[in-house]
């Protein structure tokens, strides 16, 4: 077997590869068409179409007929619309789950926090009754102490507002009487 032989005999195999490769995604776009066929005429018709006058030519490049291919699916995946609504479903569910969760999570955090605040009010509200039984007995001996202060005050106030008025009436009764007297002589 010479080099030149070889060679061909290679690119004549490659070449077998390609066509079978082409071949194999012009059958596959062939079935993806009968199954479009099954859900939707109209599509069938227009892909169809679209088809046989642009990509069913053996000359074809590969590129070319994967593309179209790719279009098929995609338009058989647009068709049937339940595994897209099955898996947003899911999803939701995840997500709806996640956000339980984490509500549950906040709601346990918030009921730890009350409860604790409540011990907290109930310790401070004990403390409190403990100062306020203590206070009474201070309290009284204060109100006892403030109240016996200024009565004195007000005793020893009284007694000098006395002499004061009692100098006043004096005063007032002198000066009403030299009034009289003087009106008396008129």
């Amino acid at each position: 077997m010479s080099l030149d032989e070889f060679l061909k005999e290679k690119q004549t195999q490659e070449e077998a590869n390609e066509a079978s490769k082409k071949k194999d995604f012009h059958d596959k776009c062939i079935l993806i068409l009968g199954k479009i066929k099954e859900k939707s005429e109209e599509k069938y018709h227009e892909l169809s179409h679209l088809f046989h006058s642009r990509f069913s030519s053996p000359n074809i490049q590969r590129k070319v007929i994967m593309g179209f291919y790719a279009q098929l699916m995609n338009e058989m995946r647009a068709l049937d619309p339940t595994p897209t609504l099955t898996q947003a479903a899911t999803n939701l569910k995840q997500e709806v789950s996640s956000t339980v969760q984490a509500t549950k999570q906040k709601a346990k955090d918030l009921i730890e926090k009350v409860e604790q605040a409540k011990q907290q009010v109930q310790e401070k509200s004990k403390s409190v009754k403990k100062e306020a039984s203590k206070k009474p007995a201070a309290k009284k001996a204060k109100k006892s102490a403030a109240k016996k202060a200024p009565a004195k005050a007000k005793k020893v106030v009284a007694k000098k507002a006395s002499t004061a008025t009692a100098k006043k009436k004096t005063a007032k009764s002198a000066g009403s009487a030299k009034k009289k007297s003087a009106s008396k002589r008129k």
